[in-house]
């Protein structure tokens, strides 16, 4: 009861920590892309017709994002064009997203750690969390209103992933119901998903890595296994097949975005191989100088020179190392998984800007996971007291530094 308690409380007090750190940033103006996106959406009453007006108002993306496009007709109704409650919309669905990365972590770490104590669990993926809600990487995705688009299709993303998780386990207790709640995650989670922003469509990459990397297949009957195979088939396999298909029987359609513009696909290709660790390294070692809304100053790389062989190298032994980590360490190969899925439709082949902080939103996480993947490991280990102590007080330090930056970020 206690440790419910004290749990609690902890979590209260992180998640009322980030909504005040965000706080001051809510009095920010509109940015940029939000005057060609947002302030198109102006439905004039609260009725049907009007707020279906108002979801497809907008061209952005092939699919219209109509769930976004929906979400900015609210505030407009509610608030005019002002922008403190668009941007404290999007704080909402911040922690919201946190609330379910919280949930998510949880369950995730009790399987893959069966003999860690729950009250350890709950530390852990208590830290996950306040790491990715107080990450100063997040905050142009967060006070950038248009970028609601990224956030929904998030959380909308995790729920689905919530929902699979929470139904593999009932699964492989042998509660059947688990399926229901996979086919919510899929057939509800996902198109909301989808209709936020095409980011959505990752979702069964998503579900294929988790099922491959943390559950294996594995089920309690013969039957259960079929039936779990038919599904992800259906649901997962043959949508990825299809979509690659398609990709490739019409890939004129997405080529001609080359022509507007500075880079080909080859260079752009070259380009993310570097842009991808760079990332990572904003993730592991935060720098506020670097940090930026835009980084249309980033450089094309047009030719493979040493610097751009060993970014691809190191990508490519990042793949090997989900290969080989997936059976000795798989919450670290789920989460270098993770970061490739996250990344692998906005920077790769499609003729997008080069780089944009608000593609981590969701990436970040896999890189948390693999961090605790190594603290975990080693507290299994028979160690010194002394660095037991070590690896106790850097979740901890590294949680304040994340914090001051970010409140320092919002400020600026």
């Amino acid at each position: 009861m206690r440790m419910k308690i004290a749990g609690l409380f902890m979590v209260s007090a992180l998640f009322a920590l980030a909504a005040l750190i965000y706080t001051p940033g809510l009095k920010g103006p509109f940015l940029f892309d939000d005057y060609s996106n947002v302030f198109l959406i102006q439905p004039s009453a609260m009725n049907w017709e009007e707020l279906l007006g108002a979801s497809l108002s907008n061209s952005s993306g092939d699919l219209k994002r109509p769930v976004s496009n929906l979400s900015f007709g609210l505030n407009y109704l509610h608030s005019g064009l002002t922008p403190a409650p668009y941007k404290l919309t999007n704080l909402v669905i911040h922690l919201l997203c946190g609330l379910v990365i919280l949930l998510l972590s949880r369950l995730i770490l009790r399987h893959t750690f069966p003999d860690q104590t729950r009250r350890l669990i709950l530390v852990a993926s208590t830290a996950i969390c306040a790491a990715w809600l107080l990450h100063p990487l997040q905050v142009s995705t967060v006070l950038y209103v248009v970028q609601r688009m990224a956030q929904l299709s998030a959380l909308f993303t995790l729920l689905a992933l919530l929902l699979y998780v929470t139904g593999r386990l009932r699964l492989l207790a042998g509660q059947r119901y688990g399926f229901v709640l996979i086919l919510t995650g899929l057939l509800v989670c996902g198109p909301l998903a989808l209709f936020s922003k095409e980011n959505g469509a990752l979702i069964p990459l998503f579900i294929l890595a988790t099922e491959w990397i943390l559950f294996r297949f594995q089920a309690p009957d013969t039957a259960s296994r079929r039936w779990l195979h038919l599904l992800l088939g259906i649901t997962c396999v043959f949508p990825l097949v299809f979509g690659v298909v398609y990709l490739g029987l019409h890939h004129e359609s997405f080529l001609v975005g080359y022509h507007d513009r500075h880079f080909t696909l080859g260079e752009r290709l070259l380009t993310q191989s570097r842009i991808l660790l760079d990332y990572i390294g904003m993730i592991l070692l935060p720098d506020l100088s670097i940090m930026s809304l835009h980084h249309d100053d980033y450089p094309v790389q047009r030719v493979i020179d040493t610097g751009t062989l060993l970014a691809i190298g190191t990508l490519l032994g990042l793949a090997i190392l989900v290969l080989l980590l997936r059976k000795r360490a798989p919450l670290a190969a789920w989460g270098i998984a993770f970061y490739l899925v996250a990344h692998s439709m906005e920077s790769t082949i499609f003729p997008l800007e080069l780089m944009f902080e608000h593609r981590n939103y969701l990436a970040l996480l896999g890189l948390l996971f693999v961090i605790t993947q190594g603290i975990l490991s080693l507290l299994q280990l028979q160690i010194k007291a002394s660095i037991r102590r070590i690896l106790a007080v850097f979740p901890v330090v590294a949680l304040v530094m994340l914090a001051t930056l970010t409140t320092i970020r919002v400020g600026s």
